[in-house]
């Protein structure tokens, strides 16, 4: 299992007069077999505070799933990277997650012929609006797997 953390600043506190507004945004993608299992799968997530002009503050994480075979690895994660661009206080920030998955197992005991990446990009702005961006590449695919891939955020007020 991975995870990581982005460039972070500390949550600020509420007051009378200046409301926190705070966000979470975050991408998932998913693998799955034709029978419902599931093979691998990257997270990455982010939640800010902002102003309406500026992100006050921010942190990005990411997690990763995936499925086994005995007496063989079966899914395995290879590289895992999260970064982040800019710093607080700025109109915008970007978490950027990124993975890779191989496979040695009952269908390919080499460990050669399969081999998954997958990329996320979470955008938050300073007005509590968000944007992303997925993508991922397979060596080889098998008949009757499918892909779950989704993006979303929430605001509230604390």
């Amino acid at each position: 299992m991975g995870g990581g953390a982005g460039n972070e600043s500390s949550p600020p506190t509420a007051s009378a007069s200046a409301p926190v507004w705070s966000t979470e945004a975050t991408v998932h993608q998913r693998l799955w077999d034709c029978c419902g299992i599931l093979l691998n799968a990257f997270y990455t997530d982010v939640k800010w505070g902002f102003t309406g002009r500026a992100v006050s503050w921010y942190t990005g994480t990411d997690y990763e799933r995936h499925h086994t075979e005995w007496p063989f690895p079966g899914w395995y994660p290879l590289a895992h990277r999260i970064c982040c661009g800019n710093q607080a206080g700025r109109w915008a920030v970007s978490i950027s997650g990124h993975i890779e998955f191989g496979y040695r197992g009952v269908f390919d005991p080499t460990g050669t012929w399969y081999y998954n990446t997958y990329d996320n990009l979470l955008i938050a702005y300073g007005n509590g609006g968000a944007a992303c961006r997925y993508a991922y590449s397979f060596r080889h695919a098998f008949r009757g797997w499918h892909t779950q891939d989704w993006c979303g955020y929430d605001t509230w007020r604390r």
